[in-house]
């Protein structure tokens, strides 16, 4: 059970890092954790390819039948920010106030609910205030030697965004499904369905589906190789459908005590339907190593390369993003009352996709008297669809740094920097962002 359970939560991980890769911020925000049952969250614990963390609050504040609600949790952000985009080519700065509260209620020992508002107040009009919300589902269940597993998350934002060059209203749904099989203590069997969909502010909407099977070896106890292939159709409205199909193997291995890696490598084949674009073969892979040299030290290194839908441009269709980064990161705790966090990030996206512009084709008839001579001209212009091809590069370059102690028991104040430089071969969206803030938090 432990070891089905320890799988299913790092899928969990997995999934919740690909769903927010598809569009980057300019104003970066600390990642949640990922949601996990009760009844996963021991086995989450005593995964031996997770290296041990800072500790986490736990405790019940009122109970109520199979309703168990957990302490809530409230902070609030001040932050300026200058080099960001109001539109493409106009850039500005504002300050930026986010009130965020989390709620997390547990149902039963098979169900974990997380709710979380933002409200973002921007002191320059060029931006719109908002609401943001953050709705996670999370289940998990076991029927004899099989697991199941169930997963919502819904988010709404209103925010930046790099590929848009402008403040962008955007909303996301995914949803899984999975089952996984023990045959022994060796091998295992993991079959998982999913939805992502995808609503943007004057952009194709895109509806995703996917099926993906991972057969998985686990020859010791800090081991595991896995085998898989993964099928999917993406719809883009207004647009074309994509296919795509990806075989991949992974090595999951914990080398030492102090150290773990993960490799993933695979290669996707897609092809978006559409005259003028032709059939992608990109590798994939996803590469990550976790190394913690000392108890309150832990350095992580990671390396992507990945394909997904594009919110780019108004009036563009069919959109796809060939991702490539990596990241460098590192949590140290500071004359035993402070938390540091750095990091460093590039990343290089491809843009490719189509539009239709409206070619003019002018003609000129002569008009003639009943003698036949001519007496003026009639000029007709008619307009013929043609579809255009998309090309962007970018180049993306992150820093962060957060300085972080607790207060009162339960209490936060960070101090944060960031910058953030993006280099692109199209006009107007080309900038250089800074980021200075400060956050109170209190977690009861």
């Amino acid at each position: 059970m432990k070891f089905r359970a320890s799988r299913a939560v790092i899928g969990v991980c997995l999934l919740a890092w690909v769903a927010t890769a598809k569009a980057q911020p300019v104003l970066e925000s600390s990642p949640s954790a990922p949601l996990v049952p009760p009844s996963l969250r021991d086995a989450a614990a005593s995964s031996p390819f997770t290296l041990p963390g800072a500790a986490v609050a736990s405790g019940s504040l009122l109970r109520w039948g199979p309703l168990d609600l957990n302490p809530p949790g409230l902070s609030d952000s001040f932050i300026y920010s200058d080099g960001l985009q109001a539109s493409p080519g106009h850039l500005t700065n504002t300050y930026v106030n986010s009130l965020s509260a989390t709620l997390l209620l547990d149902i039963g020992t098979h169900w974990a609910l997380n709710y979380t508002p933002t409200w973002k107040i921007y002191t320059n009009r060029a931006f719109q205030n908002s609401v943001d919300h953050a709705l996670d589902l999370a289940g998990g269940a076991q029927f004899g030697d099989w697991l199941t597993q169930f997963t919502e998350a819904y988010s709404s934002t209103n925010t930046p965004l790099i590929e848009t060059g402008r403040q962008t209203k955007q909303q996301t749904s995914t949803t899984t499904f999975g089952v996984s099989h023990r045959f022994n203590d060796r091998w295992s069997l993991e079959l998982e369905g999913a939805q992502n969909l995808q609503f943007i502010d004057a952009s194709p909407d895109n509806y995703d589906w996917s099926t993906q099977g991972q057969l998985t070896f686990r020859p010791g106890a800090k081991l595991e190789l896995s085998l898989g292939y993964r099928l999917g159709l993406t719809d883009f409205d207004p647009g074309a459908y994509m296919t795509y199909s990806q075989p991949q193997a992974e090595v999951r291995w914990r080398v030492a005590d102090k150290l773990t890696l993960s490799v993933q490598g695979g290669r996707e084949q897609s092809q978006v339907h559409k005259t003028g674009l032709t059939r992608q073969n990109t590798p994939t892979w996803n590469v990550s190593a976790q190394y913690q040299p000392f108890d309150h030290t832990k350095l992580t290194l990671r390396a992507t390369r990945s394909v997904t839908p594009s919110t780019l441009g108004t009036g563009a269709t069919n959109n796809v993003t060939n991702n490539q980064g990596w990241t460098a990161e590192i949590e140290q705790r500071l004359l035993g009352h402070f938390n540091l966090d750095a990091g460093l990030s590039q990343q290089k996206t491809h843009f490719s996709g189509t539009h239709v512009e409206f070619i003019p084709n002018v003609s000129q008839d002569d008009v003639l008297d009943g003698d036949g001579n001519v007496i003026g001209t009639i000029t007709t212009t008619s307009f013929t669809p043609e579809t255009v091809i998309d090309l962007r590069n970018d180049s993306t370059r992150t820093f962060h740094l957060r300085l972080a102690t607790s207060v009162m028991k339960h209490g936060t104040i960070a101090l944060s920097y960031a910058r953030t430089r993006n280099i692109s071969d199209a006009a107007g969206f080309s900038f250089t962002s800074h980021q200075i803030g400060c956050e109170v938090g209190y977690h009861w």
